[in-house]
């Protein structure tokens, strides 16, 4: 079985998860840049309008002319301050290598890959996380007869005060301390399950590496969390409204 696997190129670590994931390309990198250019537009703005609000509460002169407002419009901004925008981007690296946050992989996984991600709390055992579709089908069943018996009697199915674990996720972006040059950065990879076996398959890797078992992927994670400070974000489909 051939499985997909984009090799590092610059900081894209973040564009190589997201294809890595998804099992083929998906973003590319003048997505990830222009998601990352209007995530900072849009604090620059709120900002920008927010001053421009302060500013005319406290002039003693007022004018009901529109022409007359200070409010910055996107069409008005200048070529200085665009360049400073580029350049002052926290969601980027300054070098222009990539090196996206959380924010911008967040949002492309909504817009390419259709799900959303939630961060895992590390001060948690990574057992916590549910891998196993055996797991995954119980809690379902469970679940299923704790709502059937609701309707009969009071006690719940699923045992006094027990919680429900969450769904197993469809895959999981980790982040670990991997510093370029000599600038501090972060790198993303993917772990995903494919055709029954889970995958690490981070970009640095020459190919893909196999985990014998689920033991081995909780091990793996934990020691990243406790050697080189990961983070680790739970890739699930949308939640549905109710």
């Amino acid at each position: 079985m051939s499985i997909y696997h984009e090799k590092q190129s610059m900081q894209l670590c973040a564009m190589h998860a997201i294809n890595n994931m998804m099992q083929q390309q998906v973003c590319t990198r003048a997505d990830l840049e222009q998601i990352a250019a209007g995530l900072h537009a849009t604090t620059c703005d709120a900002a920008a309008a927010a001053a421009a609000v302060a500013a005319t509460t406290t002039t003693t002169t007022t004018s009901t002319d529109d022409n007359d407002s200070t409010m910055t419009k996107p069409d008005s901004i200048s070529w200085t301050e665009r360049i400073g925008r580029w350049w002052g981007n926290p969601h980027r690296s300054v070098l222009g290598t990539g090196n996206y946050d959380a924010n911008v992989l967040a949002a492309a996984v909504e817009v390419f890959m259709g799900m959303e991600v939630k961060w895992f709390d590390v001060r948690k055992p990574v057992r916590e996380i549910c891998l196993e579709a055996e797991v995954d089908q119980r809690e379902e069943q469970l679940v299923s007869r704790s709502t059937a018996a609701s309707h009969s009697k009071p006690s719940s199915a699923l045992g006094e005060g027990s919680q429900r674990q969450p769904p197993r996720p469809f895959g999981i972006f980790v982040n670990i301390d991997r510093p370029f040059l000599a600038f501090g950065a972060r790198h993303w990879f993917a772990v995903r399950e494919i055709a029954g076996v889970y995958y690490n398959l981070d970009s640095t890797l020459d190919e893909p590496e196999a985990f014998a078992s689920v033991d081995e992927i909780y091990e793996f994670l934990q020691e990243l969390v406790h050697v080189k400070r990961a983070q680790l974000l739970l890739v699930r489909p949308r939640a549905t409204a109710k």
